[in-house]
């Protein structure tokens, strides 16, 4: 089958919000190819920040100005419109990095396992296409579980 060649029916509407990913520090080389595949899927802003369970440092300024390259390059590589804002390095944890986002913003917190856990595909279907959201995703090893508590009540 092709990839190029869809029929109406199964191909999912544009998405017209904007999609925020948040990242908790991993290996610079990780990074960068996070920052690559995020680029390529359009969100419109990165946010790498420090969790409980981060083992990696946090990315010095001229990491973060490499990974903002990064994004730009990306940008180009896939014929996309803008490149992301890469907010790196600031020493924000992501709590902090929730609380001080907009209220409004639909906020997706990726674990690795759970009782009642939904996918993302599932949870993306059901939101109107036009809704901001901001997906975090947490560190090797898994959210710290007061951690993964406080998120849920941001």
């Amino acid at each position: 089958s092709s990839s190029s060649s869809s029929s109406s029916g199964d191909s999912a509407p544009l998405r017209s919000g904007k999609c925020t990913l948040l990242v908790s520090t991993i290996k610079k080389k990780s990074l960068r190819l996070v920052v690559e595949k995020a680029t390529e899927l359009r969100v419109s802003s990165i946010v790498v920040c420090r969790a409980s369970h981060s083992r990696a440092p946090e990315p010095s300024s001229a990491d973060a100005a490499k990974l903002t390259r990064v994004a730009e390059e990306a940008t180009v590589q896939s014929e996309g419109f803008q490149a992301p804002d890469v907010s790196a390095g600031g020493g924000a944890t992501v709590l902090e990095a929730l609380a001080s986002m907009d209220a409004r913003i639909r906020k997706l917190v990726c674990v690795e396992r759970g009782e009642g856990v939904a996918t993302l595909h599932d949870v993306l279907e059901g939101m109107d296409n036009s809704e901001n959201v901001a997906v975090v995703v947490g560190p090797e090893g898994g959210w710290e579980e007061g951690e993964l508590r406080e998120m849920l009540e941001v």
